[in-house]
């Protein structure tokens, strides 16, 4: 009995239930081990794809590799990668308390808008794991520039990360909690000229600005002017393009808001996990409905055609002693006028 007592004293399986506003999730910690996600039970006869789920990096090698980054030091951006431990994988869990602080001039989102709704193509498709927002007009795109930025960085997609339920489905947590779904906005250093050149400059190529969602009783009106679409992209590799500005606009609510962001050097969360990516966290959520929520999931999957994308959120990574920044800054919209496209001059 008392051999049985240390035994689970040493393997010691604590669990944390944290509930709030449309977010719930469950953590488990081994003694001696990182804390990591575990996916509530669902139902067998739910079927579909679980994509990113699995972490391809052998969790051993991640705790003992690459060394401390020096006591005191502040890389700032674009971050020296060379001088922080290896791997510098994404998605993290954000623990406030161990986030160092840095105050910065505010971020800009740059948007372009026309005098009509129909003055901007966008490009809807499904990749085969979720649903990309595409701008396919230079003139047209989005961009970020100013805080932390010394350069202005493109618009690449829009795309959003879920799981099969409505608790757990971002890939970032913060204060080990998680969110029904994460967006990210990729953007790339114009200097490269495209995003597949940024990704291979680990310094300053590529810029990822998140948010999160939150379950709510109603559809959320502006989100929607984008899910309108993915009926349209249900199939693997199908793609439209509509003349529709506000499809693009739904990431503007939730700048208002926010009062600072997280930022961190880490890594594509989708294959092949490039360590060239880097996070701005914006750590507040708006609202999303549980038939939004259940619309993304009808979207099918490229290696298994005949079923759906329950889930493409990527489980959480070793922070691996790099240092995560809590910014003291807004990120703030500007628009600018630009004249209206036709809906085929894609």
């Amino acid at each position: 009995m008392e051999l049985f007592f240390h035994i689970s004293m040493i393997v010691t399986i604590m669990v944390v239930s944290l509930t709030g506003m449309g977010r719930t999730t469950r953590l488990f910690r081994s003694r001696g081990g990182p804390m990591a996600p575990s996916e509530p039970e669902f139902p067998t006869e739910l079927e579909g794809e679980d994509r990113f789920l699995v972490n391809p990096l052998n969790v051993d090698e991640v705790l003992s590799f690459g060394p401390r980054a020096p006591q005191g030091s502040s890389p700032g951006f674009p971050w020296d990668r060379s001088q922080l431990p290896q791997p510098q994988q994404s998605p993290i869990d954000i623990c406030r308390c161990k986030c160092k602080s840095m105050t910065y001039q505010p971020l800009k989102l740059s948007y372009a808008k026309t005098s009509r709704n129909d003055g901007i193509v966008v490009e809807i498709s499904n990749s085969g794991h979720g649903v990309n927002l595409k701008v396919p007009k230079a003139e047209a795109k989005p961009f970020l520039s100013g805080g932390m930025l010394s350069n202005r960085y493109i618009y690449d997609n829009i795309h959003c990360h879920w799981g099969r339920n409505d608790i757990m489905g971002s890939e970032h947590f913060i204060d080990a909690e998680s969110y029904p779904m994460e967006c990210h906005m990729v953007t790339f250093n114009e200097k490269y000229g495209t995003i597949n050149e940024a990704l291979k400059n680990k310094q300053d190529g590529v810029v990822v600005l998140t948010w999160f969602y939150k379950l709510a009783n109603e559809d959320n009106k502006r989100l929607q002017n984008f899910l309108q679409y993915v009926p349209s992209v249900r199939e693997n590799g199908a793609k439209i393009f509509r003349a529709d500005q506000n499809a693009l606009f739904f990431p503007l609510e939730v700048l208002p808001i926010n009062q600072e962001y997280f930022a961190y050097p880490g890594s594509l969360t989708t294959p092949p996990f490039t360590e060239a990516v880097t996070f701005i966290i914006l750590p507040i959520a708006v609202g999303i409905s549980k038939d939004q929520l259940a619309l993304l999931r009808t979207l099918m999957d490229d290696k298994n055609p005949s079923k759906p994308v329950l889930s493409n959120r990527r489980e959480i990574q070793t922070l691996n002693h790099r240092t995560v920044y809590c910014v003291k800054g807004r990120v703030q919209a500007i628009s600018r006028e630009i004249p209206p496209q036709q809906s085929n001059d894609v």
